[in-house]
């Protein structure tokens, strides 16, 4: 098993030797940015600005801000271009009692002098204060979070999870119970995946969400189905006999029959009767990177594209970047359909170009 590193809410699996076509090392597998750089030290080095604590690792952004972990891959810090900076500062658990070994997140502080406040009265709840005073209380189970509630406002959610049906050890959010009597509910669906030994394994995704009143019935939906316009394909290139895993990806990687590959998910909005209302598909290839967004119309029952967005970028052979970031298009062509029914007639009403730092080269819109 490899190491990962979680920041700004994406996992990536940490690989020293992994580079780009260009030989820059980011550190990090399929991370091509070259303002990207992981560095790890030798020995823990003390914190920037003088705050108590040591790091082993240090992740420098394209915008010239850094973020600090400890040996264990645990956030210490963030600091900023302008001086500024996010400490977070850690505390042995003690409050839970002498039994207790874990180190526990105190509170993250800003360099202006506000702070966020954790307190752990057990092992299944964290009261979490603002800056403001606003205090909100966490409650969890052995499985997920339970419920939570704004104390001085009164207000409360509660969430309920059930067992994932291809693995009843893992569970799933099923229902929100917001403070207004609202409710959000929650279908899956399942994807098929292939594992590095070529086992199948499930994995489950959104297939329906829906907004209930106080007596449960659905005033709203919005439903995601996979591979409607591409024969069934997903992000996992099962389909064509691509392997995933914690720390490869073989479509990502082109593999076999990845290049050419392409996926697409469908979003449908649904009223109170269940009847679709909008719909929009996007396409995406085997980088996992979006290619086309079709928007629909409704025409006597019946949905016919009436505007598509198509992505393009530029990619070596090998799929990764050669330059500074293969995941940027490198241009954006907007089309409206012309035909008022059968096959979509495309006329072109706009294209947008720019190079691979963002800087725009050239617009025409018509």
């Amino acid at each position: 098993m490899g190491k990962f590193l979680t920041v700004n809410g994406r996992t990536y699996t940490i690989n020293s030797e992994w580079t780009n076509v260009a030989g820059h090392a980011s550190g990090l597998q399929y991370v091509n940015h070259p303002g990207v750089k992981l560095q790890m030290t030798q020995d823990p080095k003390s914190l920037p600005n003088g705050q108590p604590g040591e790091y082993i690792y240090q992740l420098d952004q394209p915008d010239a801000s850094s973020f600090y972990f400890d040996a264990h891959g645990k956030p210490m810090q963030k600091c900023e271009p302008d001086g500024s900076y996010i400490y977070h500062y850690k505390s042995s658990g003690k409050n839970l009692g002498a039994e207790c070994t874990r180190t526990l997140l105190d509170s993250i502080q800003h360099s202006s002098g506000e702070s966020i406040q954790f307190a752990y009265t057990d092992d299944a709840q964290i009261a979490i204060t603002a800056p403001s005073g606003t205090t909100t209380t966490v409650q969890f189970d052995e499985n997920t979070v339970v419920s939570l509630e704004e104390t001085s406002a009164d207000r409360r959610w509660v969430f309920d999870c059930i067992p994932c049906v291809q693995d009843s050890a893992k569970h799933v959010l099923s229902r929100i119970a917001h403070p207004d009597g609202i409710g959000s509910l929650f279908d899956y669906g399942v994807i098929e995946g292939l594992n590095d030994q070529g086992r199948t394994f499930y994995l489950s995704h959104v297939s329906t969400y829906s907004v209930c009143d106080t007596d449960d019935s659905v005033q709203q939906s919005t439903k995601y189905e996979l591979g409607r316009y591409s024969r069934g394909n997903s992000y996992t290139g099962a389909s064509i006999g691509c392997r995933m895993n914690d720390t490869a990806d073989e479509l990502f990687e082109g593999s076999g029959k990845a290049p050419g590959y392409w996926y697409d998910v469908t979003q449908s909005s649904c009223d109170s009767a269940d009847r679709e209302t909008a719909m929009l598909t996007r396409s995406f290839n085997n980088y996992h990177l979006l290619t086309e967004v079709v928007r629909y119309r409704l025409v006597e029952g019946d949905f016919l594209e009436d505007q598509k967005t198509v992505y393009t970028y530029e990619i070596p052979s090998d799929g990764r970047a050669a330059t500074t970031t293969y995941a940027h298009p490198v241009s954006v062509a907007h089309f409206a359909n012309t035909a008022s029914q059968g096959e979509p007639v495309w006329a072109s009403r706009g294209v947008l170009s720019q190079d691979q730092i963002d800087r725009l080269e050239k617009s025409h819109m018509w």
